[in-house]
């Protein structure tokens, strides 16, 4: 018998595995007089409705995956065997010394913290943060080298440990990774954005072209979309040049690095 988790490892053709060699089981359980080498697909249609019957299944309209509900079914009753391969040991405590070695290698900047943790075995879940603070004051190459740090992990398991990746049910590795975690961000948006640094934009010469501002933390910058009244925009020329410049020097003056910072005329 096996629990969701497990069940939901399974792949499609894995249940569909499971169906054929049970319908080869029961033709030969029940005396069926049945050759062996019949496709499965006449088994199928044979056999089908009376498993279901014996069994006790819950089963509706027909449809193609209807198969992959029965195993389920069958699997959770004890009827059918499952098989896992999944390692009693957790990887990160088999691997510990060497897999803290090549997190060490990897590059990112130390204003992020990386943490690595493991419920059940070779289901790895690597989770990546950073206080926005910190997020904001970093160049835009520190912020690509964080948002690849799963994928080199990836490369680097494999390359020096031979990690094969996939189903922890078929014994393989599960790296989740969820992207990284920008910390802290809407109290960020509404005491400092908000209350201060939009202040200062209203009240600046460029206030009056500004008919509102959204602001969203993206993958590595700081989106802020501008929309302009109808008349009486930014325009171009030199007026959105200064607008850009003094956006840059607006976010430099609260020590933030204005490669964060990416403006959008909407």
């Amino acid at each position: 018998m096996a629990n969701e988790f497990e069940l939901s490892q399974l792949t499609t053709e894995d249940l569909q595995d499971y169906w054929n060699q049970f319908l080869r089981f029961y033709a030969k359980e029940t005396g069926k007089n049945i050759s062996s080498k019949v496709p499965i697909s006449y088994l199928d249609k044979l056999l089908r409705d009376e498993i279901i019957e014996k069994y006790g299944l819950e089963f509706g309209r027909y449809t193609a995956s209807s198969p992959l509900s029965i195993v389920k079914q069958l699997i959770n009753k004890g009827d059918i065997e499952f098989e896992t391969f999944r390692p009693e040991e957790k990887f990160t405590e088999k691997y510990k010394k060497v897999l803290s070695k090549i997190i060490s290698k990897i590059k990112i900047n130390p204003k992020y913290t990386v943490e690595i943790s493991e419920e059940r075995p070779n289901e790895v879940r690597l989770d990546i943060g950073i206080d926005i603070e910190d997020w904001l004051k970093l160049s835009t190459k520190d912020k690509i080298e964080a948002n690849n740090f799963a994928g080199n992990l990836r490369t680097n398991l494999q390359k020096f440990l031979g990690v094969h990746f996939g189903s922890p049910v078929h014994g393989r590795l599960q790296l989740n990774h969820y992207g990284t975690v920008v910390r802290n961000g809407d109290e960020w948006i509404k005491n400092v954005m908000n209350k201060k640094i939009k202040k200062e934009i209203k009240d600046s010469i460029f206030g009056r072209f500004i008919q509102r501002m959204s602001i969203k933390i993206e993958r590595d910058k700081l989106k802020i979309s501008i929309v302009q009244p109808r008349r009486g925009g930014f325009g171009y020329g030199d007026n959105r040049t200064n607008f850009y410049r003094f956006m840059d020097d607006l976010f430099e003056k609260y020590g933030y690095n204005k490669e964060s910072v990416e403006i959008d005329f909407v």
